[in-house]
């Protein structure tokens, strides 16, 4: 995993773009994780990301949020150990900080030690982290689509289509 990683960054980019480069390949590597276990048949991909790997939007977002579409095989608590589990799989450091309220699932995965690494910190307890997070009662209204992604991974993105996506991005500007 560290060598796909290293792989994403090429010798002209600064810092900064190496890690967001690296946020982003992890994000990449959650989606992956989240498609290999078969959750995007209960969850669709929507927000500031998925407009970015879906339409090309250049917009950066640290989260990755998605929509509960089918709660029947949904379990935020299987969930959580099968990223972290994925990812420690691939070799990688990481802890987990979940936080569940009624209408949204939370969590944070913190990978220490990886910015070290790759060269893009001095400090070996440094973490890069991302936000994953299930809404589990999404306004009504919504479409979903699915649509194969090739990057980094080929991925079958479960999410919603381009005016469900784009009403949701309103209304997180309107009411934030």
């Amino acid at each position: 995993m560290i060598e796909l990683l290293k792989q994403q960054f090429s010798p002209e980019m600064s810092v900064e773009e190496k890690i967001n480069r690296l946020r982003e390949a992890l994000q990449l590597g959650a989606l992956k994780i989240i498609y290999d276990r078969g959750y995007f048949d209960s969850v669709a991909f929507v927000g500031g990301t998925a407009l970015r790997f879906l339409r090309g939007l250049k917009r950066f977002s640290e989260d990755l949020d998605f929509s509960l579409i089918h709660g029947k095989k949904y379990k935020f608590s299987a969930l959580v150990p099968e990223i972290e589990n994925g990812f420690k799989l691939q070799g990688l450091q990481i802890e987990t900080k979940t936080e569940e309220n009624k209408c949204v699932h939370s969590v944070f995965l913190k990978f220490a030690g990886l910015l070290k690494t790759l060269g893009l910190s001095s400090m070996e307890k440094q973490k890069i982290f991302i936000k994953i997070e299930v809404d589990t009662n999404p306004p009504r209204g919504w479409h979903a689509e699915s649509t194969l992604i090739n990057k980094i991974y080929l991925i079958n993105l479960a999410h919603y289509d381009l005016p469900s996506l784009y009403a949701g991005k309103l209304h997180a500007c309107l009411f934030r």
